[in-house]
């Protein structure tokens, strides 16, 4: 795996044999406001229609921030915007340990316009790589 961006907050890997882009949350994001959330996600979606893989993993599991409502409909159109301009077919999302946080990912989740490509919620990073490469 190849790092493209690391930050105190989130790493973002990509394999190019694998044709995966991985996002992961570092779990250090107490003092991580909305506007640099944003920028965060704009870079990850950046990096989406650059490399267009096709498969992603955003292992949340460290992540203890929630999200509020507007931010959730805001990451959901980014993210699903990038996604479905590459023709992605396969999207992970680790949910965070952090119950108020994993629930704030699910309401995202919720939130997403209709999709063309596969999107699946798991508990942990082995069952989301076992569902990507199956």
């Amino acid at each position: 795996m190849e790092n493209l961006f690391k930050s105190k907050f989130v790493n973002i890997d990509y394999s190019k044999e694998k044709e995966l882009i991985l996002a992961q949350w570092s779990g250090n994001d107490e003092d991580l406001d909305e506007e640099n959330l944003k920028s965060l996600i704009l870079k990850f979606a950046d990096f989406i229609k650059f490399y267009k893989p096709q498969l992603i993993v955003a292992d949340e599991a460290e992540r203890k921030i929630p999200y509020h409502i507007e931010l959730q409909k805001w990451i959901a159109n980014t993210t699903a915007s990038a996604a479905i301009s590459i023709g992605l077919k396969k999207f992970a999302i680790v949910l965070p340990i952090e119950f108020i946080a994993g629930l704030s990912t699910e309401q995202t989740v919720e939130e997403l316009p209709t999709i063309p490509f596969e999107l699946k919620i798991f508990q942990n990073i082995e069952e989301a790589y076992s569902w990507l490469f199956s």
